[in-house]
């Protein structure tokens, strides 16, 4: 059972009203009214309610850092619905390099130290996924 509501007449149709949050997937969902000295319980059919992972996007910024580094940072955002923060990996590939994995922080970021030098590169930052939220891609240029 997720939860009871008291009935409230709307117009001419007696209505309750249960908000819950439900896991990601599928949900077979009822409603049962036990009845009353008026009138006989009833329970409704069964409505399917299907919950799916969230959108995500990527954006990368670039900052000089320490010991000739660049700080590339890869910022994954819960786009819909946007709460929470998603986690997991994101794969950097710089110039066609082999993809550097590097764990998201609490914030969703995932922040690549790369000895890059003067001049143009493509970056491409891959986010997988997690149980809540679905993968997502950017491609940008960066100028060291």
């Amino acid at each position: 059972m997720l939860g009871t509501s008291p009935l409230a007449l709307v117009g001419t149709a007696w209505t309750a009203k249960l908000t819950v949050s439900l896991a990601i997937g599928s949900h077979a969902i009822t409603a049962t009214y036990n009845g009353s000295a008026q009138l006989a319980p009833s329970t409704s059919k069964v409505l399917t309610i299907t919950v799916a992972r969230g959108t995500t996007s990527v954006t990368v910024t670039s900052a000089a850092g320490t010991g000739g580094n660049t700080n590339i940072t890869a910022q994954v955002t819960a786009v819909s619905p946007p709460i929470g923060v998603p986690t997991g990996i994101v794969s950097f590939v710089i110039d066609g390099s082999a993809p550097q994995l590097v764990a998201m922080n609490t914030a969703g970021k995932a922040i690549l130290k790369a000895p890059l030098t003067a001049g143009s590169h493509t970056v491409k930052a891959s986010y997988g996924g997690d149980a809540n939220y679905l993968a997502s891609e950017v491609t940008v240029t960066i100028v060291v």
